[in-house]
């Protein structure tokens, strides 16, 4: 058994991405993972996700694509606010997942804070303040050291789809990248692992066969107008 926790987030529906990266962590005998929030939105196949995840020992917070599935259901926000940025991966969820599965997303916390060994590590999605902060390596000094206010020492952080690492003010804050849709390395999955002995953090990208998803972006978003295939591609 490994020594390292499996770091995800943002999967957004995207089922292959995740099968390489579970497929690599469980040949590295990682058991145990750490989500981020976003497992739906986007892409299209949101309760495969689940299921994989569910075979899985997982610590699950929620994050924005989570917040915006519970607005829709409680007509705080329309299908028309939603399709143009986001597109029907957001739908999708609310077709394919049971209302179990459903209401297991809703009520999960946007942040937790766990301890390993002697060490507190808090989860969020955007920040510990709010899921829908972006928080950069390029991020002011002001907002990092807002960190340093908090009990925790490490902060795991999703959202912006970049992997991050950053250790400042005595804290250690990082991001696993998008396991669905990286922003930083296209046409990778992205994801992290933080070693529960020495604490130390590794980036990883996992190459996967996208011809379906660009194909299910075409049948699917031909009406929408929205093309994600410039997100999903390695760049040149």
């Amino acid at each position: 058994m490994s020594s390292k926790i499996g770091i995800l987030s943002d999967i957004h529906g995207n089922y292959d991405a995740l099968k390489a990266v579970i497929n690599k962590a469980q040949k590295n005998k990682i058991t145990s993972f750490i989500f981020c929030g976003d497992l739906i939105g986007y892409y299209y196949e949101p309760k495969k996700c689940f299921e994989l995840l569910s075979k899985l020992k997982v610590e699950y917070i929620k994050g924005n694509h989570e917040i915006m599935l519970a607005d829709y259901l409680n007509n705080k926000i329309r299908k028309e606010d939603i399709l143009p940025k986001y597109g029907n991966g957001l739908f999708k969820a609310v077709e394919q997942l049971s209302n179990k599965q459903m209401n297991f997303l809703l009520s999960l916390d946007q942040c937790k804070t766990i301890k390993i060994n002697n060490k507190l590590i808090k989860i969020s999605h955007g920040s510990p303040w709010s899921p829908f902060d972006y928080i950069y390596p390029n991020s002011s000094d002001e907002k990092i050291k807002k960190f340093s206010s908090c009990k925790e020492d490490i902060f795991i952080l999703g959202n912006t789809h970049h992997q991050m690492n950053i250790k400042k003010y005595s804290k250690v804050i990082f991001n696993p990248g998008s396991v669905g849709q990286p922003r930083d390395i296209r046409g990778k999955a992205s994801w992290a692992t933080l070693d529960k002995k020495s604490f130390k953090v590794d980036f990883f990208c996992e190459e996967y066969d996208k011809r379906k998803l660009l194909k299910q972006v075409k049948e699917i978003e031909k009406e929408n107008h929205y093309n994600y295939k410039a997100l999903i591609e390695k760049k040149n």
